[in-house]
């Protein structure tokens, strides 16, 4: 079994950014001026699973399943947040099976 090298790990992040920076969720110009309030928070991911890769603590599955949240996150669909140096994808939306336990009223008119 061959063994993929580091410049390869640096090669799948930055395959990942430069689609990214094509990408209208994450940057745009608007009147001569780049947007991309998400940035930030994107790259410290990507920093995060780059180092860990290269230091042997994260998978290429993992990194490919950081990249499709990340894709999640340009879609609203997760919040990314950051619990003992720990990644957490929180979901934007509750889950289909989901009930309110706001208790219905009724209009005393």
């Amino acid at each position: 079994m061959e063994m993929k090298s580091d410049n390869y790990e640096t090669e799948l992040v930055e395959s990942f950014l430069d689609k990214l920076m094509e990408d209208r969720r994450f940057c745009y110009v608007k009147m001569g001026v780049y947007h991309a309030e998400k940035a930030f928070l994107i790259n410290s991911v990507l920093r995060h699973c780059l180092a860990n890769r290269l230091g042997k603590k994260m998978s290429e599955s993992e990194i490919l399943r950081h990249f499709k949240n990340l894709n999640r996150f340009l879609d609203d669909k997760v919040e990314i947040r950051w619990q003992d140096g720990n990644i957490v994808y929180i979901p934007t939306d509750p889950p289909k099976h989901y009930k309110s336990r706001k208790k219905k009223t009724k209009n005393n008119d």
